[in-house]
């Protein structure tokens, strides 16, 4: 159980580097997103 816990853990630390490094393709259209869902 515990061993599943850990390999789980260490699956979500890299997916959140992965972001992290290409937040400069994702996040201004996600941005973008946003404030054209909010404004209508």
């Amino acid at each position: 159980m515990i061993k599943f816990i850990r390999i789980f853990l260490l699956i979500l630390i890299i997916i959140g580097i992965i972001l992290l490094c290409t937040q400069k393709m994702w996040v201004p259209q996600f941005v973008d997103y946003i404030l054209s869902s909010e404004k209508t």
